[in-house]
């Protein structure tokens, strides 16, 4: 993740005058500084578009939240999956998905795999099953002492 320039190096981005007889290329300025030129010309054409908002970064959230879905999703999710549990079908995020798209039990946009797992979990409907022995359960061989040749 790259962290935002600080409002005091903008600040000498803004500040700076390639024009200057005495002022050094932009290259070198922004060796001194430790940025890139596409950094420089970006925070300078933010200047001059937006004024000292150049000064702050923009906000680093995504354009698009995470879709948020009610209780009845999660009600029609559980119900499918007990329905499939009950036919003696696979009733994981995936079948569930394929329920829901053939019955046409949701409006669209219908959630997601992962989705559906994530919303399964925080019902509490997902028995805890790890595919991998945890770490705590290994135990370290060591010999007590060093084997020592008697030959």
């Amino acid at each position: 993740m790259v962290t935002p320039l600080s409002p005091a190096v903008r600040r000498k981005i803004i500040a700076f005058d390639p024009a200057d007889p005495d002022a050094v290329t932009v290259s070198e300025f922004c060796k001194t500084l430790k940025i890139s030129r596409r950094s420089f010309y970006t925070i300078r054409t933010r200047y001059a578009e937006e004024s000292q908002a150049a000064l702050h970064p923009r906000s680093s959230a995504p354009h698009t939240t995470q879709r948020v879905y009610d209780e009845s999703v999660t009600r029609v999710l559980l119900a499918a999956r007990a329905d499939l549990k009950s036919r003696g079908w696979d009733y994981g995020p995936m079948s569930i998905r394929f329920e829901i798209a053939i019955e046409q039990l949701l409006d669209p946009p219908i959630p997601s795999v992962s989705t559906i797992a994530r919303l399964l979990r925080a019902a509490g409907a997902v028995e805890a099953n790890p595919k991998k022995r945890p770490k705590s359960s290994y135990v370290r061989f060591q010999r007590d002492q060093v084997r020592s040749s008697t030959f």
